[in-house]
C-alpha cells in the first residue's frame, strides 16, 4: 500500500470487502481510496466532516459509497502506474454519442 494510506479495516478487525486503503487531506480536501481490485481513485471537495463521518464508520465499504454521492463531492482522477490522470466525467454530447453508438 503506498505511503500515508490508512488500511480498510470494517467491524473492528476485518478488513473492508471494498477497500484495501484510503487517505485525506484536508489541505487539498482530496480522499483517495484504493479498491480490493487495486483500482486507485481520487474525490475532490470532500469536507472534513464528510471525512470523519467515513472514519467513524463500521463499514468502509459503505462509508465509501456515501463519501461518494456526498453533496458535492467529485471524482477527480484515476492513478494509474503512480501517475495521476485527470478524470472525465461523461458530457451530454459524449453520453448522445455514445448511445448512437451503442443502438442496433
Amino acid at each position: 500500500m503506498p505511503e500515508g494510506f490508512t488500511p480498510a479495516v470494517s467491524r473492528g478487525t476485518e478488513s473492508s470487502a471494498a477497500l484495501k486503503g484510503y487517505k485525506y487531506d484536508p489541505e487539498t480536501r482530496e480522499f483517495e481510496s484504493i479498491t480490493q481490485g487495486g483500482q486507485h481513485y481520487v474525490y475532490g471537495d470532500v469536507d472534513p466532516e464528510v471525512a470523519a463521518k467515513f472514519e467513524a464508520a463500521s463499514s468502509k465499504g459503505k462509508a465509501w459509497g456515501q463519501l461518494r454521492n456526498a453533496p458535492g463531492v467529485t471524482r477527480v482522477a484515476t492513478i494509474i502506474n503512480g501517475k495521476r490522470i485527470p478524470f472525465k466525467p461523461l458530457t451530454v454530447d459524449t453520453d448522445s454519442n455514445l448511445a448512437s453508438l451503442l443502438r442496433p
